[in-house]
């Protein structure tokens, strides 16, 4: 009987084992579950984040949870507005405008439909959610939306939700539209000056949501009837929570979090971003001393976090921002940490983040600096994946004939200078003067008033028809001042004119003088180095100062690496410098044989560098531009100032390359620059051959006893009839206006999607006392074909107690002369119509155009130039000369740039690792760390041997720069048609 249970005991024992069953289920369930519980004060984005994974994890917000956010994104609107309306009132300012004062009026007097007085609630995920879970009396909102498996792990994110924000419970919101009316008049006040004014100056001083700026902006659609919020509206959305709500998802790989202590969010570094210029760190942290640089700003506070972490645990910080779904990817936060503790348990250093490593991994810098494609990238560019002379043969844009070229045209390439793509029409001398003439007129102060009174007008012409020396004629003097009529229209618009043809394009009004003065200061830093820091140039005695050039860490074929799956970001550039593949050197398939055999002095290409140009995003239309990684040689982090001095300057410069660039864009060798005097028949007066047979040798002179010499006779009489005869030179025809511009170029519309590339340099000239003139230089044409250099500018910012300085030009020209009628051997109207000996080659010496400072140049490449000698004005006193030069990659195709190479320089790497600060390297003494990067071989560049590497590439483009010329001036001359 002992071994027999009562009835109540099998009972009791049966509930014991089952309990003791749904223990060891549960335990089997929490093996494969992990709780993440998200802390954070008022607003800092816990809500935000839940809705993230709701998006990413379990399919989003259906149609009537979206239709449930509707009331809240009404009061959102509207308390924002409101908001800023009582401030503005408080500081006893009003809008602008008397109509938007009696709008801000309605506004504020405006209540929405369905909305009940204040009291405060805790809203879970969705409001019909809410409704039912409080009335079944959970205190925890648990929803399990997928069954569990042995595969998939389960999260619960619990947030503590005490947040701050408007107060209104959702069970007292009720159905109501949104007033178009008060939309409408809620979009015109922010539109006012008093209002903006609020927005930027002074939400710090009192509560205006993040999204204040966001839904102002889509309030008219907001307003309109029928609106349903999308998923930016719900993310955006704000609601007074408190309390503990529970959500659960599910994943596909947690174990990370599984042996985690803490992941620190630095959330909304948008907002962060945005503020710092407008409200100091300094004023709440005066130890701080970074300005509103944001790499600076994020290191400080992340130090300020572990600075707190007296308990050593481990901790995961992360710039996000909870609003961009890409940004919050758990998945992506997952992988990165990960990667970061097994390197630095390698390594035995403490988990600190690197402000620079981190930059590169937080995806919410990058989309805020640059976007990135979701498509896989490769990497196939000319000298990696595609041969070094490669180029695209796609159709021309928007071209309504055929046209295999899809290149602007280019004097470096030589089979642009064999079909006759780069050499101009056969100018006159007369045309180069008239040329010369309006570039003098439109270099005075406010030519483009002065042209239209005619006293001035007749004074200026009056001067070059009296100026000795000058073949000025007044049929010419009027047809310069009726085309600088005609440009005046477009001169009022860019503030820019062209006044060579190709076309050289000059201003003095692009850039505002605010821009020029943060350039000076901007510069200042790299200029104000250690004597033993200048970088003056080679071979210069000590005149050029280069301050950022191209020729210093370019591309070195076989040395450099290139990332071929990714691109590099202006925030990485640092940390990856040292990763990916090195690049082989070039193949020289596919080169004539000429360009291999021998010196290889006149191959466009090199087999060994290529200068590196930045990225410059322009996806933004007009005014705008980004550059989207390094420029070379100008570090992205201690010059972040000069990178937007640069961007600006970009935005002045395109409207000039438009102009430049447009001529080089016609079909064929069509051009929109017709002569202005048109040569085609040879004349003489006076002309010997209508005088008297009388005048001139006679055949007496040449009959002796042994009869007439008739060769001799002949010869002489040939030679009287040059010496006393005069070519007639061609005048103007009246000024016409030019035909519409068949393919007008416009790079923010054309290259929209693409964007630009450009290389940079900034140098200057000081002369002194001592060394008192710069000699000038040589005549060449920018960049070898590896850079496809189409366009060219310089912007001359400085100059001081230095005589005038000038940039000269000269042209290929068409050498054929068969559409010019003229006698049998009288060539003599070449040199005096065109300045040509019929015998060399057809090169023609355009001009000069003055370098004032202020004045923005801009040329193409299918011009050689030269810049001229000058020197001090004062020989007693130091002077100078300051330049930035842009050289515009063609962007009907991508080559190499930063964007493919990691920062080379030592220098900048050594730097980025002393300034973490925690790690092994950083606690060695000063002495020792230099012996150890000087000891790392070969990768990353050291700069002596940068220098050395500059010095080679130099000597084989001077080698180049003279190959080429040769090569203009060994044409075979003009064909003369002999008839």
């Amino acid at each position: 009987m002992g071994a027999c249970l009562s009835t109540v005991d099998q009972e009791k024992r049966a509930a014991s084992d089952a309990i003791d069953k749904q223990i060891e289920e549960d335990a089997k369930k929490f093996k494969r579950e992990c709780k993440i519980l998200l802390l954070g004060s008022g607003e800092s984005g816990k809500s935000t984040v839940v809705k993230q994974m709701k998006i990413i994890h379990q399919n989003g917000f259906s149609q009537s949870e979206l239709e449930a956010y509707r009331p809240v994104v009404y009061k959102n609107v509207l308390d924002s507005a409101q908001g800023v309306l009582v401030y503005m009132r408080k500081l006893r300012m009003d809008c602008a405008s008397l109509r938007n004062a009696v709008l801000a009026d309605k506004i504020l007097a405006y209540k929405l439909p369905g909305i009940k007085a204040s009291s405060t609630t805790h809203l879970p995920a969705t409001l019909g959610q809410a409704r039912r879970r409080r009335s079944q009396g959970k205190a925890l909102d648990d929803v399990n939306l997928d069954e569990d498996d042995d595969e998939t792990q389960e999260t619960d994110v619990v947030t503590r939700q005490d947040d701050d924000g408007p107060d209104y419970d959702d069970d007292e919101i009720q159905e109501g539209w949104f007033s178009p009316e008060i939309a409408e008049a809620i979009h015109q006040v922010c539109r006012d000056p008093t209002f903006q004014k609020i927005m930027d100056e002074h939400t710090s001083n009192f509560y205006l949501m993040d999204s204040a700026g966001y839904f102002f902006s889509e309030v008219l659609r907001i307003g309109t009837p029928g609106y349903i919020p999308n998923v930016t509206d719900v993310l955006r959305a704000r609601r007074k929570t408190f309390g503990i709500s529970e959500e659960r998802f599910k994943m596909d790989t947690l174990s990370w979090f599984l042996r985690t202590s803490i992941i620190l969010f630095l959330n909304k570094i948008d907002v962060f971003k945005a503020k710092l210029p407008k409200v100091p760190l300094e004023s709440f942290f005066p130890e701080y001393t970074g300005g509103p640089d944001i790499n600076k700003a994020a290191k400080y506070v992340l130090w300020r976090f572990m600075h707190a972490n007296r308990a050593r645990l481990s901790v995961y910080p992360h710039l996000t921002q909870a609003t961009d779904t890409q940004n919050i990817r758990l998945d992506s936060i997952v992988n990165i940490p990960t990667a970061h503790h097994h390197t630095l348990m390698r390594l035995q250093l403490p988990v600190i983040l690197d402000v620079y490593s981190d930059m590169a991994t937080s995806t919410a810098l990058q989309n805020a600096n640059r976007s990135k494609s979701s498509k896989p990238y490769s990497l196939k560019l000319p000298g990696y994946g595609l041969p070094i002379t490669f180029t695209p043969t796609t159709q021309r844009r928007r071209s309504a004939e055929t046209e295999t070229r899809s290149l602007f045209k280019n004097a470096l390439d030589i089979g642009d200078i064999t079909d006759g793509y780069v050499q101009l029409g056969l100018t006159t001398l007369r045309e180069f003067t008239m040329m010369h003439f309006m570039n003098q007129v439109t270099d005075k102060p406010n030519w483009h008033i002065k042209i239209f009174e005619e006293e001035i007008a007749a004074k200026w012409k009056s001067e070059a028809l009296g100026t000795p020396d000058i073949d000025m004629t007044e049929k010419m003097v009027d047809y310069c001042l009726a085309e600088l009529k005609y440009k005046v229209k477009f001169f009022n618009k860019t503030g820019a004119v062209a006044v060579y043809n190709g076309d050289v394009v000059k201003s003095d009004h692009a850039v505002p003088a605010s821009l020029k003065e943060a350039l000076k200061t901007a510069v200042e830093r790299l200029e104000c180095v250690p004597a033993t820091q200048k970088d003056w140039h080679p071979g210069s005695d000590d005149i050029v100062l280069d301050l950022v050039h191209p020729s210093l860490y370019p591309l070195v074929y076989g040395l450099s690496r290139v990332i071929p799956d990714d691109l590099v970001s202006l925030e990485d550039c640092i940390a990856r410098c040292g990763k990916g593949r090195k690049i082989r050197k070039p193949s020289s398939r596919g080169l004539p044989p000429e360009f291999v055999e021998g010196d290889h002095a006149t191959n466009p290409y090199s087999l060994r560098f290529q200068w590196l140009p930045c990225e410059v995003d322009i996806s933004e239309g007009p005014g705008n531009a980004k550059i989207t990684s390094y420029i070379n040689n100008l570090h992205p982090v201690q010059h972040k100032d000069l990178y937007a001095v640069l961007e600006k300057l970009i935005v002045c410069i395109i409207p000039q390359w438009n102009m430049t660039l447009t001529p080089l864009a016609q079909r064929g060798h069509h051009t929109l620059n017709p002569a202005r005097i048109q040569y085609t028949r040879c004349s003489y007066d006076p002309d010997p051959t209508t005088w008297p047979e009388t005048e001139g040798p006679q055949e007496a002179n040449y009959t002796d006893e042994e009869g007439f010499d008739e060769d001799s006779y002949y010869e002489a009489r040939q030679e009287w009839y040059a010496a006393n005869r005069v070519v007639v030179q061609p005048e103007p025809a009246p000024f016409e206006p030019p035909k519409p511009q068949d393919l007008a170029v416009n790079l923010w519309k054309d290259y929209e999607k693409s964007g630009l590339q450009i290389i940079v340099k900034l140098a200057n000239i000081h002369l002194t006392p001592e060394k008192p003139e710069y000699e000038g230089g040589t005549w060449h044409v920018e960049g070898k074909l590896n850079e496809h250099i189409c366009a060219s500018a310089i912007y001359y910012y400085d100059s001081e107690n230095i005589t005038t300085s000038r940039l000269a030009f000269r042209q290929l020209c068409i050498t054929d002369t068969s559409d010019i009628m003229y006698e049998q051997n009288h060539h003599d109207w070449l040199q005096a119509v065109f300045g040509c000996d019929p015998y060399e080659p057809g090169v023609q010496y355009v001009g000069t155009v003055d370098t004032p400072e202020d004045r923005v140049l801009t040329w193409p490449n299918i011009l050689q130039h030269q810049v001229q000698p000058f020197k001090l004005a004062d020989p007693t006193k130091p002077g100078h000369r300051k330049i930035v030069a842009l050289f515009l990659v063609d962007p009907n195709m991508k080559i190499i740039s930063t964007a493919n190479v990691p920062c080379q320089q030592r220098e900048w790497w050594s730097e980025a690792i002393r300034e973490q600060g925690k790690n092994m390297i950083a606690k060695l003494p000063l002495e020792v760390q230099d012996h150890v990067f000087a000891d790392v071989e070969e990768f990353p560049i050291s700069l002596k041997e940068a220098k050395v590497l500059r010095e080679e590439l130099m000597a084989e483009r001077r080698k180049f720069v003279h190959g080429h010329a040769e090569m203009w001036s060994n044409d075979d001359g003009f064909s003369l048609c002999e008839h």
